[in-house]
């Protein structure tokens, strides 16, 4: 136990890696100093960074995880690495919930506090931790795009399918993000590329909507199916169209990305066609076409494509407006 505490003390400053005062010494030093040993006075001096008197207040017996885990939430909002240290030193659990869900280890990914986050690794907390919402660590870490910590908390072996509440994974949440390192370091670590297919939103779904190239063509690298659809059959290709992304169409169609594929359950039914027809996006509609699109596919309306442009162009300039028949 003692060679851990000096290892773990080597990062602090002279002050901090002195010989523990006991109970009674700490105490009386707080007294010299009138300093009231309450849990107010406690927080008032880690909030300053009075890192001294945050060291006596813990050696005196104050408990490290008072008024529901204040000094945790100061800590890590201002990044305050040695006194959140000491915090640990004296018995504070990185892993802990809270009343509210609250979780140190979970925030601090979130923050992307690398070297708190570091620290709090080495006393080999449940990574697989989630909160009220289901969101564990390596989400939030995802989320916040910092790689540092993402690889440290990768070192704890976390269950990469894990999901939250509306079930996205961590791979899920660092490419909506649009977090390109992060999302290599997940799928190097063996995270599903296709997580989401046929239910909730794939990874190269997000990507495609985002414009992100790059993220693009490494999902389709690690084996991502460029059919892949959500539970309504909305597929990635859509997504790129939806958001006029020429280059991601590119990407998508020469990977293998089927233009005839209809979002069955969507309000429209379409095809991407239909919704290069809706964007006015003559340029995406003929390459679609030179890929194989059909332009005779109906929607739920019975509108073809090509109709659809004609409805879009009346109502873009009255003076194309024409008079169409009732769709039967």
């Amino acid at each position: 136990m003692r060679h851990r505490l000096l290892l773990l003390c080597l990062t602090f400053s002279f002050a901090t890696c002195t010989e523990q005062a006991s109970p009674e010494q700490a105490r009386a030093k707080l007294q010299e100093r009138k300093i009231p040993f309450t849990e107010m006075a406690f927080l008032e001096a880690f909030s300053a960074y009075r890192l001294q008197e945050v060291q006596w207040f813990l050696e005196a017996g104050m408990q490290p995880d008072v008024a529901d885990g204040a000094a945790w939430r100061i800590g890590i909002q201002k990044n305050y690495f040695q006194p959140t240290n000491l915090l640990m030193l004296h018995g504070a659990k990185p892993d802990q919930v809270f009343s509210d869900g609250f979780i140190p280890l979970v925030e601090a990914s979130a923050y992307g506090r690398t070297r708190i986050v570091t620290r709090m690794m080495a006393y080999e907390p449940k990574v697989d931790v989630q909160d009220l919402w289901g969101r564990s660590p390596l989400m939030m870490g995802a989320k916040s795009g910092n790689a540092y910590v993402v690889e440290q908390l990768l070192q704890g072996n976390p269950a990469l399918e894990a999901t939250d509440q509306t079930r996205r994974t961590a791979l899920q949440f660092a490419i909506q993000r649009n977090h390109t390192t992060v999302t290599n370091l997940l799928l190097d670590a063996g995270a599903n590329v296709n997580v989401g297919d046929q239910q909730a939103t794939p990874p190269l779904v997000s990507a495609s909507y985002l414009g992100n190239v790059s993220l693009v063509n490494l999902l389709l690298k690690k084996g991502a199916n460029p059919n892949a659809t959500n539970a309504t059959g909305y597929t990635a290709l859509m997504a790129a169209v939806r958001a006029n992304q020429m280059a991601v169409v590119d990407a998508l169609l020469t990977a293998g990305a089927d233009p005839n594929r209809r979002n069955v359950e969507g309000w429209q039914g379409g095809t991407a066609l239909h919704l290069a027809a809706q964007q006015h996006n003559k340029a995406i509609m003929e390459k679609l076409k030179v890929a194989g699109a059909n332009p005779n596919i109906t929607d739920h309306f019975g509108q073809t494509a090509d109709a659809l442009l004609i409805r879009n162009e009346a109502v873009l300039d009255p003076a194309k407006q024409i008079t169409l028949k009732p769709l039967k």
